[in-house]
């Protein structure tokens, strides 16, 4: 839910250094607000502070530290008006990472980074993003820094998550996964944008590649779509069922008195405590239990 509105934020936050570099405050408050849907807009923010520092003023820069570190309190301390915890956050994601045997560790994500950079389809977001990529470095030159900082950042951000014990799973390399997705359309269209005739040329071969390897693509591209749609329309109408099941007269009874009650995942049991007001006790994911427990739940 969070994360369209993030990367969003993300890229428009760039998009403003791109317009005029150093930007500064607008920048730093639209990072801000990308930090309090998650927290990879942190390092994003504390780096662009970096950034700013060399040739910002020193009570300048103070305020600008205010914005850097508003996301991380404003997180930790909703964590302590709700919890009691001000760490709930990143110890609850890392008991539940713990459970999926998600944390695997600064290794394993590294060997997962071409897979989750990749997307739904490696050939033509790593090969012919990748192309794309070295064609745009030719073409924008410096304009390029920012673009591949906001990457790199991305592959950190990746690799810090899997040493905190935090889940390894390919949302975290989304940033990354776009930025090469933006160069698959440099690898087809830059072309355009060179003169010089030797580099043109080299320019329209990595255009005919791409073209060639998106075309031998298309059919599972097109498979995937459909699962895509497929499986969008079936966690639809699980979220149906679900709702139909709690406003069922002998359900709503049984829900104050069965305890705990056992849902399949943990994705359930926000809908579930939004449905029905119960107390996150009451509730618990079956990967959560042992054998005993389950046989014994509701």
């Amino acid at each position: 839910m969070f994360d369209l509105p993030f990367y969003l934020m993300v890229f428009a936050a760039a998009l403003l250094e791109l317009r005029r570099p150093r930007c500064g405050w607008p920048v730093l408050v639209v990072l801000a607000l990308a930090g309090l849907l998650r927290p990879e807009a942190w390092l994003l923010g504390g780096v662009y502070w970096l950034y700013l520092a060399p040739a910002t003023p020193r009570p300048v820069l103070a305020r600008y530290a205010l914005l850097v570190v508003a996301a991380p309190l404003i997180w930790m301390a909703s964590d302590l008006i709700v919890t009691g915890e001000p760490l709930y956050s990143l110890t609850s994601t890392r008991e539940v990472s713990g459970e999926f045997g998600r944390n695997r560790g600064v290794f394993d994500a590294i060997g997962n980074i071409p897979e989750y950079a990749g997307g739904s389809d490696r050939v033509v977001t790593l090969g012919v993003g990748g192309l794309g990529l070295l064609l745009a470095v030719y073409i924008l030159r410096r304009r390029a820094a920012l673009p591949l900082a906001l990457g790199g950042l991305g592959v950190a951000t990746f690799l810090i998550i899997a040493a905190a014990g935090l889940s390894v799973i390919p949302r975290y390399m989304t940033v990354p996964s776009l930025l090469l997705s933006l160069c698959v359309a440099v690898a087809l269209g830059g072309w355009t944008l060179v003169h010089e005739r030797t580099p043109r040329r080299v320019a329209i071969g990595i255009a005919v590649v791409s073209v060639l390897l998106i075309g031998w693509r298309a059919p599972d591209l097109a498979n995937d779509y459909r699962k895509l749609a497929d499986q969008a329309t079936f966690v639809e109408a699980q979220h149906q069922g679900l709702k139909q099941i709690l406003d069922a007269p002998r359900a709503v009874e049984a829900l104050q008195h069965c305890r705990p009650i056992t849902v399949p995942t943990h994705s359930a049991i926000p809908v579930i405590r939004y449905e029905t007001g119960l107390p996150k006790q009451a509730l618990q994911a079956s990967i959560a239990q042992d054998d005993r427990r389950r046989a014994a739940s509701c």
